[in-house]
């Protein structure tokens, strides 16, 4: 650790951990990265965490005359290859990848065999896993390497395809192609290097996180002798204090971490005389707030903020584009003093080709800079879980270092070495300005021969106002608070559940054929009057109360709900007895009735007796439906957490306003009721006549049913 303080740093605010590297780097792009990654990777002896949002086995880490080289060497050049080949070479090493466990946006985009482990056979110390624990809507989205705890990587890349690039950025470079063959456009971001300490604390944060995944406990294994420094890269700093900041959202007993946005608004605030910043998208209002502040300043620092001109990516670009207009008319509209500089980077000799921005960082005067995975949105400030590190400099030596990493990213983009970057700078008239430096490199009387340059981001009209609530679901600020009130009512994951499909297929297979005999036995059997609705309904005409159908089916769910008899079984007892329509009606009064009978007791008994009778778990509960009385009651009754008398009873004890109460369990068990009372009357509908459509719909619901409770036993495991 060195022994100068950091004065922007401060640890649980707005950095997790301060830890000195020996060795730090900047590598830009792709080609940089992946070679690095691959060297070091050979270098691995005891362990390798590799997290990130996506991964791809038969990316091609190695292009070119690198990729002749390393095959001349009988060294493999694609991940899935190459980590077999370390693994099997060194009986010591263990890799655990942890990849966020894609939703249906990423379906068509992610390699095959992370479906169903075809191809690409990993070697038994070789760990897979895909991350869920996150909550509804959230994505793991840390991209980070750790290499025996003494080399680590850390920034915007994942080891997957549509990566690669060189700094050149050439439009029609052939080498940029997918495993699958697809070429696709130039693709611009940024990972950052460290080496001694920091690395081992990316360790740690790796081991938490394969923990909060999969309930594994896994010792992180350090060995300070592994050297897996490139010998080609050379160090941009050396002893040198690096932050860790991290975004990691509320989720069960995981506290929230907003150390990203903590660190971008210090810094924001903290600039004297330039603000540099390249991202992928800038949707965030509470940056663009803290932004504004300082464009209105008459004496604020510069601002240039570098995005792609056109915005991809699994969020849409159509939503994220809406969110992204009004963010940046603000910035201009704030730019009274000409300080702001939109741009996007393109190549091309008619500029028709533009770069994809997907580097994620900041550079504050020659003070800061920041490279992780944080995108200037509301995802990546409270519901993705984010990490970037970041370097504060303590002395002119330093400085220079965080001055060139902007240097040489303008030098990149303008097609231009650094060192005519530099000149820029040292020009009289520049007087050290960002934006003087970025006009006059723009000029197009100066560099009419240039294919490469940072045009100006124009911003177009509002096209998609109707995407608003969309944007809004998309890049939510933090977790919804349904969301999060799930979480409350259940304990952290205790096992992990990998393998859940190769275990239940059998069941799925059961269930159809259950499901066709059954059919059979209605369709040929005398089995078919027991579903007559006319025959049952005059059997129960003849029980010796003097009362009608209606009533008795009332009566019938108090004492159920007073014996704690399943609710659902009596909700489809109606929905056998009756048609859909009156058996709707008649299940949602005697639900109510139910539930206000039991209320009633559960008042009556008190709170100590119910928390004697209910336990820890459910005391949790007691709590979560006082504060959020009408939100709670609804979501609670639609989770596997307690049987409805239970939690009648407990809400009854806690004093749950009735009026919350009643109206929470009615929209509660809505979807319940209509599920069940729908679904009863079309397997009647089957059972007596299994035409097509019926057998079509069976099998539908009961995939439904299948994929619900496999999500719920996941979440609530």
């Amino acid at each position: 650790m060195t022994n100068v303080p950091n004065k922007l740093f401060i640890q649980g605010k707005n950095c997790w951990a301060i830890a000195s590297a020996k060795r730090a780097a900047v590598l830009r792009n792709g080609e940089a990265y992946f070679a690095a990654f691959h060297h070091a990777l050979l270098q691995a002896r005891k362990q390798v965490f590799i997290l990130g949002w996506d991964i791809h086995s038969k990316e091609e880490l190695l292009r070119g005359e690198a990729a002749v080289e390393a095959k001349a060497r009988n060294l493999p050049t694609r991940l899935g290859p190459l980590l077999d080949h370390v693994v099997r070479s060194k009986p010591d090493l263990d890799i655990r990848i942890l990849i966020w466990n894609f939703s249906m946006l990423l379906s068509l985009e992610r390699e095959p065999n992370l479906f169903f482990n075809l191809g690409w056979a990993p070697h038994p110390r070789i760990h897979l896993h895909m991350d869920d624990e996150h909550p509804v809507g959230a994505s793991h989205h840390q991209k980070i390497v750790v290499v025996d705890g003494e080399l680590a990587f850390c920034g915007g890349l994942d080891l997957t395809h549509y990566r690669w690039d060189t700094e050149d950025h050439e439009p029609d470079d052939p080498r940029r192609r997918t495993p699958a063959g697809r070429s696709y456009g130039p693709y611009h971001d940024v990972m950052m290097m460290v080496e001694g300490e920091v690395a081992a604390k990316l360790g740690e944060l790796c081991a938490y996180r394969w923990h909060k995944a999969t309930a594994e406990v896994v010792e992180q294994r350090i060995d300070d002798t592994t050297d897996a420094w490139p010998e080609w890269v050379q160090p941009w700093f050396r002893h040198i204090n690096v932050g860790i900041v991290r975004t990691l959202p509320e989720y069960k007993s995981q506290q929230e971490v907003r150390e990203v946005e903590a660190l971008y608004l210090d810094a924001i605030r903290s600039a004297r005389r330039s603000i540099f910043i390249e991202n992928q998208y800038f949707t965030a209002p509470i940056l663009c707030t803290a932004l504004e502040q300082r464009l209105q300043e008459t004496d604020g620092p510069e601002v240039v903020i570098i995005l792609p001109k056109k915005i991809s990516g699994w969020l849409g670009n159509k939503v994220m584009e809406a969110k992204r207009v009004r963010i940046l008319d603000r910035l201009m509209q704030a730019d009274v003093h000409n300080r702001l500089r939109l741009r996007h980077p393109w190549v091309g000799e008619q500029t028709k080709h533009g770069v994809m921005v997907h580097a994620k960082l900041m550079v504050v005067d020659d003070r800061l800079m920041r490279v992780g995975s944080a995108n200037l949105c509301n995802r990546s400030m409270g519901l993705d879980t984010e990490c970037d590190l970041a370097i504060e400099a303590q002395n002119p030596e330093q400085e220079a270092g965080v001055r060139r990493l902007r240097n040489e990213l303008l030098a990149e983009h303008f097609g231009v070495t650094v060192q005519e970057v530099d000149a820029q700078f040292q020009r009289p008239e520049s007087k050290g300005s960002l934006t003087w430096v970025i006009d006059q490199l723009s000029d197009p009387e100066q560099w009419s021969q240039r294919l490469k340059g940072l045009g100006p981001l124009e911003i177009q009209e509002e096209e998609f106002p109707e995407l608003v609530s969309e944007a809004e679901i998309l890049d939510p600020e933090k977790p919804l608070e349904v969301d999060r009130l799930m979480d409350a009512f259940v304990p952290a994951r205790e096992s992990s559940q990998d393998g859940w499909l190769r275990a239940n297929w059998l069941w799925l297979i059961l269930g159809a054929c259950a499901l066709v005999g059954l059919a059979a036995a209605w369709r040929f059997t005398g089995l078919a009057e027991i579903a007559d609705r006319q025959r049952l309904a005059e059997f129960l005409q003849i029980v010796p109360w003097d009362v009608g159908l209606y009533p008795l089916l009332l009566i019938g769910f108090v004492v159920g709900g007073l014996s704690m008899f399943p609710v659902t079984v009596l909700i489809g007892a109606t929905a056998i007895l009756l048609d859909p329509l009156p058996a709707l009606v008649t299940a949602f009064a005697g639900t109510q009735l139910s539930a206000l009978v039991t209320y009633g007791v559960g008042w009556r008994l008190g709170r100590e007796r119910i928390q004697r009778m209910a336990g820890s778990r459910l005391n949790r509960i007691s709590r979560q439906l006082a504060r959020h009385g009408v939100v709670s009651i609804a979501v609670i009754r639609n989770l596997p957490i307690a049987p409805f008398t239970i939690v009648n009873l407990v809400a009854g004890a806690s004093h749950i306003r009735l009026r919350d109460y009643l109206v929470g369990t009615l929209l509660g068990m809505a979807p319940g009721i209509l599920a069940v009372t729908i679904f009863t009357d079309q397997l009647l509908g089957f059972l007596q006549e299994p035409n097509p459509l019926n057998i079509l719909f069976m099998a539908g619901a009961l995939i439904f049913l299948v994929v619900a409770s496999r999500w719920l036993k996941r979440r609530f495991s």
